[in-house]
């Protein structure tokens, strides 16, 4: 067992140590009224139903915390369900889902919850406002550009992001690809690698992949010259996967070929995990949701997690749908690497299979999973499995619930109904290997 160690002084709560032990103790922190509102975060793979702030430092992981303190601090916690309410603080494992589900519910009944957007999300979704004038400078000054036409690209989910570029003889994108250098330089290298399915990106005057400004990387890559298929039938499926099995072949052999450009794709986001299980769970429940709450209950007694976790890593495009799949008289080409990632083949499934573009709303076409599959398998070396297709049925589904949760629930946007996604989720389950 692990020294767990907590402590309160001014107001604040400090709790570092808990690993998925049970810990109980009475009497240690002054009795607050649980009043509402209760406010949500999410911080990485941590949530948070706090009267007040929270904060998660040293590595935390897999954790969903409800506390009727104003200001909350975690240190170190691991696969833990934390308590702390009237006085008392307890600790379940979080592998207990259904159960620390049922403990939270009880803790939040008739609390109205106040969603706070994640500060990563809100980041990228509204980036710095930028005048023509200085994204001319930026582009002289770093590639010697002098544009002739500049001007944003306004469908997509990073406002102020994404902008075309043309000198009058060469278009461009420049756009927003994030935060971290490193990784910035790895998805050029894998741009350039296979320059036949991504665009090609850009060096600067210097050498450099991207541009460093105040908001974070941004790259001048490539404009592609084609279409999307809006019509999304099941040929277009069945190409799609085709090109995917190529993609991720192509891929594979890089990552053997250049270890450590794999290294800069690993990620944190686990979005299968227990607290998220947990989390989700709860926001169903208070919505008075329990119907579709019982298909989280459902992937966790499938252990969905643990079986997707045994599957072999793969490096991953992580968006592909429509919008980012570009029809061009040479064949389909992929855009935006910004989500490329270390992960399972089976989740690259999602995106395509649910979304018609960025922030669209969720549809899936009946006999779409089996005819991606079988454009995949048609032409991959290594097929997927029979455990591999059977999973992906439960992880689409996992898919549309969480989308349901973060849209509707914590966003409060109203697009995607019940019924819509209730609909989605009876076509899926009518699918079969």
């Amino acid at each position: 067992m692990s020294e767990i160690k907590f402590d309160y002084k001014n107001g604040q709560f400090f709790l570092e140590g808990v690993e998925g032990e049970r810990f109980e103790c009475r009497g240690v922190l002054p009795i607050n009224d649980f009043r509402q509102p209760v406010n949500f975060y999410r911080i990485n793979n941590n949530f948070g139903y706090v009267q007040g702030r929270i904060n998660f430092f040293d590595s935390c992981d897999n954790n969903v915390v409800v506390s009727d303190q104003t200001e909350i601090t975690i240190f170190n916690a691991k696969n833990s369900f934390i308590s702390i309410n009237n006085g008392a603080l307890q600790v379940l494992p979080i592998s207990e889902v259904e159960i620390v589900c049922a403990r939270g519910l009880d803790l939040l009944k008739n609390k109205k919850i106040i969603y706070n957007i994640p500060k990563e999300v809100l980041k990228r979704e509204r980036l710095k406002r930028k005048s023509h004038g200085e994204l001319e400078k930026i582009l002289i000054e770093n590639y010697r550009l002098h544009p002739v036409q500049l001007r944003e690209i306004e469908k997509s989910a990073k406002k102020n992001g994404i902008f075309y570029v043309s000198d009058g003889y060469n278009k461009y994108v420049f756009k927003y690809i994030g935060e971290e250098e490193k990784r910035v330089e790895a998805i050029s290298e894998v741009a350039k690698n296979i320059s036949y399915l991504f665009p090609a990106i850009k060096e600067t005057t210097d050498g450099k992949s991207g541009v460093v400004l105040e908001d974070g990387t941004y790259v001048l890559e490539e404009f592609i010259r084609g279409k999307h298929n809006t019509k999304r039938d099941l040929s277009y499926f069945t190409k799609l996967g085709d090109y995917m099995a190529t993609m991720h072949e192509q891929l594979l052999i890089l990552v053997e070929n250049h270890p450590n450009l794999g290294r800069e794709f690993l990620t944190d986001a686990k979005h299968l995990s227990e607290s998220n299980s947990v989390a989700l769970g709860i926001d169903l429940s208070l919505a008075g949701l329990e119907g579709i709450n019982s298909e989280i209950s459902q992937f966790v007694e499938l252990e969905l997690s643990k079986e997707i976790k045994l599957l072999p890593e793969y490096l991953i495009h992580g968006d592909l749908n429509e919008s980012n799949v570009m029809v061009t008289p040479n064949g389909f080409r992929f855009i935006d690497l910004e989500k490329i990632k270390m992960s399972k083949r089976i989740c690259e499934l999602e995106s395509p299979l649910i979304f018609g573009g960025n922030m669209a709303i969720p549809f899936y076409l009946e006999g779409s999973l089996k005819s991606i599959i079988g454009g995949y398998n048609s032409s991959a070396k290594s097929p997927l499995s029979d455990k591999e297709r059977k999973l992906s049925i439960d992880l689409i589904k996992y898919a549309l619930v969480k989308n349901f949760v973060i849209r509707n629930i914590r966003r409060g946007e109203k697009a995607n109904t019940k019924e819509n996604l209730l609909a989605n989720l009876s076509l899926l389950s009518k699918e079969d290997f």
